[in-house]
């Protein structure tokens, strides 16, 4: 007797327009009664072998014990726990330890068993592991019960809030998602709390520093303002000022746009206005001591209306090109209609 080994699905047709089998099988089997097969691999990766023993062949025969078929006790369970470092999530999902868990399910009884996803499966103690097995039985059998089909689930089970992958509340207790096992993990942490030495170091861990340095430096920026070197200077109003031997770089781009003055975008005028600082009078010059720095500001402004006035003249064209196409369109519906 040979053994067709690999999920496969079946379906039968409905009428006789439809494609069939379709584009993407790689099995199709017709009964006796009629009744037709097709093994759809939508994504081209589907394997189908046919072997006299599967249950000698990996990955069959490197299964763990099926959690429906073949269920440990909480002695065997606890057992094979205390052997494993990983965390449960991970162990959970690996079919060589159980077959038949899958990421919602092992999400679920852990929710209800009320262990964390990243606790290490050798530190679960006996009393968490009595509760992991109950939730184990009682989620997988009535998930065969119901067919999996998941609006015959519990309402206050984890299943029906973690599909949007957003942050939400399951009886009033807030739902959180993290990274266990390279999957997506719904979690509720006032219920599913880390426990023993991993407790301990998540209480002492420093919070993880943003990827945007900006958002770091918010709140000690918003309340101090750097100071330049060698301090600052006071005016006799009490007012603030650099001391007068810095001299201002102009030479990022970023920091100085202010030393640039206002850019008038409009139509009728693109020139560069240059501003003065504030609280500065205009009146009065300052003499410079070089003619250089004077010299590279003229002739930055110089470049800059240069670029201004070649993007004008892009939007310009770009504006009469969708002219053009508009009277092009409503030529072909002028000589549409005639016809």
């Amino acid at each position: 007797m040979k053994y067709l080994v690999d999920t496969y699905r079946s379906a039968v047709r409905d009428t006789d327009t439809d494609e069939w089998p379709f584009e993407c099988s790689k099995l199709f089997i017709e009964l006796d009664n009629g009744l037709e097969l097709s093994f759809n691999a939508t994504r081209q990766s589907a394997k189908v072998r046919l072997l006299e023993n599967p249950a000698t062949v990996a990955p069959i025969s490197e299964l763990g014990p099926d959690a429906f078929l073949e269920p440990m006790t909480i002695d065997e369970l606890f057992d094979a726990l205390s052997k494993k470092k990983v965390a449960i999530k991970t162990l959970l999902l690996d079919q060589s330890f159980i077959s038949g868990i899958g990421d919602w399910i092992a999400d679920e009884v852990l929710y209800q068993a009320k262990i964390h996803p990243l606790q290490a499966a050798a530190s679960i103690p006996k009393e968490a592991c009595a509760a992991l097995h109950m939730s184990l039985k009682e989620v997988i059998e009535h998930s065969v019960e119901v067919d999996a089909v998941s609006s015959h689930f519990p309402v206050e089970w984890l299943i029906h809030y973690r599909w949007c992958k957003k942050p939400g509340k399951i009886n009033g207790m807030t739902i959180e998602f993290i990274n266990a096992g390279g999957r997506t993990t719904a979690y509720v942490p006032e219920l599913q709390k880390l426990t023993g030495d991993q407790a301990v170091k998540a209480a002492v861990k420093p919070p993880k520093k943003s990827r945007n340095k900006n958002i770091d430096e918010a709140e000690s920026e918003s309340e101090e303002i750097a100071k330049p070197k060698g301090g600052w200077k006071t005016t006799q109003s009490g007012a603030k000022k650099l001391p007068a031997k810095r001299k201002l770089d102009t030479s990022d781009d970023d920091d100085t746009s202010d030393d640039y003055g206002d850019l008038n975008l409009s139509d009728d005028n693109v020139e560069v206005e240059a501003s003065h600082p504030p609280g500065r009078d205009k009146s009065k010059k300052k003499p410079s001591n070089s003619s250089s720095s004077g010299e590279d500001y003229t002739e930055h402004l110089s470049k800059l209306n240069e670029h201004i006035v070649a993007f004008k003249k892009i939007q310009q064209e770009m504006l009469e090109l969708k002219r053009e196409s508009s009277k092009i369109r409503e030529e072909r519906k002028r000589l549409f209609k005639k016809n």
